[in-house]
């Protein structure tokens, strides 16, 4: 998967499911939408992928009371984080779209190299999602 064929796709389809795939396929990790109210809107991961707060948020629709919690004191850059019940740090990144925050970009560092792709990349992906997840 690259950049490319993520974008073709944001301008082909208003699937935003097909995008959170795109997008754990173009960085290899699990990956996860959230709306401002901190519920799960759309995840992927391959199926042998196990982690309990991913799984646990969705199983519940939304995040983990720690979780939300992360988001909410952030201050809107990209951050990585470690969860208490995860071997996985995640990386966190703020939706927005026309100025307006409309969500979170979760991304699973199962890997730990998430800290060296290009800033670009994420740039674009997290723009294209940001505005998938307003329609």
């Amino acid at each position: 998967m690259d950049l490319k064929t993520f974008l073709d796709d944001f301008m082909n389809s208003d699937d935003l499911e097909l995008l959170v795939r795109d997008v754990s396929a173009l960085f290899d990790c699990p990956a996860m939408v959230v709306d401002m109210a901190f519920h799960a809107v759309s995840w992927h991961a391959p199926a042998d992928f196990e982690d309990l707060p991913f799984r646990l948020s969705i199983e519940s629709g939304s995040l983990s009371y720690e979780t939300g919690s992360i988001l909410a004191g952030s201050d809107g850059q990209a951050h990585y984080v470690s969860l208490t019940d995860s071997p996985y740090r995640r990386r966190f990144s703020l939706l927005v779209t026309g100025g307006a925050p409309v969500g979170y970009l979760i991304l699973v560092d199962v890997g730990n190299r998430l800290e060296f792709e290009d800033a670009r990349v994420f740039s674009a992906v997290e723009s294209a999602l940001a505005k998938q997840l307003m329609l």
